[in-house]
């Protein structure tokens, strides 16, 4: 059993599927022309609003960019010219979410404008954690920016953390010093494309990042080195090896069966994310009680899944089929938080409503798989 990363060109997009004991876990899509998240531009104030707390900025020709007060390093105002970072896609209601807090982000570190000390991950174990930050501490004799170091570190490879953590901190430097004589909706920084910044947030539990594009190894290759390995297509090609259109299925029909012969429906809407579940009948009760308890428990299992495959935001709420007692009830419960602790968004469960709908949240990082459909 191995965790891999299928890497491939698909309508004008590039598609990297990650697998997981050969079942698809996440699927990143990065389409070609659209801004970059963590590229940074010389952008122009169209407008203040003090009413939202907020800045609008004109970072491109006809692309404007929300800015929140919590993001600025200083009080700015209209017609003024700043460095802005492009921190978050846009959603239905705001455009592009923006910092003037500038990071780099590198296969080892993230680098901060800021001096705000030496941080590990919180994903990695306590005694790694306490060595990162002891020789970081030790041998960054002046830190000139603040750093958090990723996961993907370990005391075999903290030197070449060091190495990159100084690179980046140059490139920090002479961004702050050259960009601000930048002409206006120049590209001050231009991000590595997301199937590369996804790679590298994953990086820790991958051991093989496979791709027939040539092109494309060339790129892997230079960024993750020895896992890249380029596939001739010429026998088979990796969408048909891979089984892909099984996988984009999967992250994208309505209707996803469990093992047991019970399936549920997820129906997102532009203000909330509905799942149903449903499952066969029986007349015999005590039959019936255990038919709920197992496709309630599949069906949480298949849910915390398919929130990360299809990249689910927002509120959430699963009506699963109602238990005859509490104590199922808060055992279904408790079984979806342990699901969801694995999970790099931020996920909430807040339990269930005066209708028995679990209700949960999710954070929004990236668009939900459904909006990339003519991609896949």
């Amino acid at each position: 059993m191995s965790n891999k990363i299928v890497v491939l060109k698909k309508n004008e997009a590039t598609v990297a599927v990650e697998f997981k004991d050969s079942e698809p876990v996440y699927i990143n899509v990065t389409v070609p022309g659209k801004v970059t998240c963590g590229s940074i531009y010389a952008g122009r104030v169209s407008n203040v609003k003090k009413d939202i707390n907020a800045v609008f900025v004109d970072f491109l020709p006809e692309v404007t960019g929300f800015l929140p007060f919590s993001e600025l390093k200083k009080e700015v105002k209209q017609g003024d010219e700043i460095l802005v970072q492009v921190i978050k896609e846009p959603s239905k209601s705001k455009g592009y979410t923006l910092s003037t807090e500038i990071s780099l982000s590198g296969k080892y570190c993230v680098v901060f404008e800021k001096d705000n000390g030496i941080k590990v991950s919180q994903k990695t174990d306590k005694i790694m954690s306490d060595k990162l930050y002891d020789i970081f501490n030790e041998k960054l004799s002046v830190k000139k920016h603040g750093v958090i170091i990723r996961t993907s570190v370990d005391t075999d490879n903290v030197d070449d953390a060091l190495c990159e953590y100084e690179k980046l901190s140059d490139k920090m430097d002479n961004i702050l010093k050259f960009g601000e004589f930048k002409t206006l909706y120049s590209c001050v920084y231009h991000e590595n494309p997301g199937y590369i910044r996804f790679i590298k947030d994953e990086i820790r539990n991958i051991d093989e990042i496979i791709t027939e594009d040539e092109d494309l190894y060339k790129e892997l290759k230079g960024e993750f080195e020895d896992i890249v390995k380029l596939h001739d297509p010429s026998r088979i090609s990796l969408s048909a090896l891979y089984r892909l259109k099984r996988s984009f299925d999967l992250a994208t029909d309505k209707k996803v069966n469990l093992p047991c012969g019970g399936w549920i429906y997820i129906e997102p809407t532009e203000t909330l994310t509905a799942i149903d579940v449903n499952s066969g009948k029986t007349d015999n009760k005590k039959e019936h009680n255990e038919m709920v308890k197992k496709v309630n428990f599949e069906a949480a299992e298949e849910i915390s899944r398919q929130l990360k495959l299809r990249n689910i935001s927002g509120m959430i709420f699963i009506d699963f089929i109602n238990f005859d007692s509490e104590e199922d009830e808060a055992e279904l419960l408790s079984y979806m938080r342990k699901l969801l602790k694995t999970d790099k968004c931020k996920t909430k469960v807040y339990g269930f409503t005066h209708l028995k709908l679990m209700e949960l949240s999710r954070q929004k990082i990236n668009a939900p798989i459904y909006e990339y459909l003519p991609y896949l």
